[in-house]
């Protein structure tokens, strides 16, 4: 599977694996930052910025974007 993410994208194995150090939730950055519209790098980049930024106050910015995104439906096909 690593050997296919690197052919894939631009993005190491090693470092998109490294997003799985923090449990999944409900939503997340890439849900709320356009989804589909967002390239696999992209999407690795924002699940690392989330694990650098764990806060409770970051958690309640990403539920508030939630909202906001599932009524554009933006991202969504």
């Amino acid at each position: 599977m690593a050997s296919s993410i690197s052919v894939r994208s631009g993005a190491s194995p090693f470092r998109a694996h490294a997003r799985h150090q923090v449990l999944p939730g409900i939503t997340g950055f890439w849900q709320v930052s356009g989804r589909a519209n967002l390239s696999f790098d992209q999407m690795i980049e924002l699940d690392l910025a989330y694990e650098r930024q764990v806060s409770i106050l970051t958690d309640l910015g990403v539920m508030a974007r939630t909202f906001r995104a599932v009524l554009k439906g933006q991202g969504a096909y």
